[in-house]
């Protein structure tokens, strides 16, 4: 078993992401006044992609224990559980969109 510590560390990099995205856009219109709420995020880039290689191998042997233990990770770490989406489908969208990230940063390397 390859375990989940990468997948996480990606998983948190994209939903800091989105929510200071989110966040940003709120007003529509994203200024410089909005920087501060990126800073998580870059915070969260460096682990992310230290070890982003890792993540396809756990990806590969993630089986429903640690699926439900990133679902988990999501909620209490984004307090996700008062979107009315299902967040089991949104953790998968995080996760391919991570994988995607992977590919681009693979384009540069």
């Amino acid at each position: 078993m390859a375990g989940i510590k990468e997948t996480k560390e990606v998983l948190s990099f994209v939903f800091s992401l989105g929510k200071a995205t989110a966040s940003a856009v709120e007003d529509g219109d994203i200024g410089w006044s909005d920087a501060m709420k990126f800073i998580d995020p870059l915070k969260r880039l460096g682990p992310a992609i230290e070890n982003i290689e890792d993540v396809l191998v756990e990806l590969q042997d993630l089986d429903d224990e640690e699926f439900a233990e990133l679902v988990q990770f999501a909620k209490d770490e984004f307090d996700l559980g008062n979107l009315t989406d299902d967040i089991e489908v949104q953790v998968e969208e995080a996760l391919n969109a991570g994988v995607e990230i992977m590919k681009i940063i693979r384009m540069f390397s």
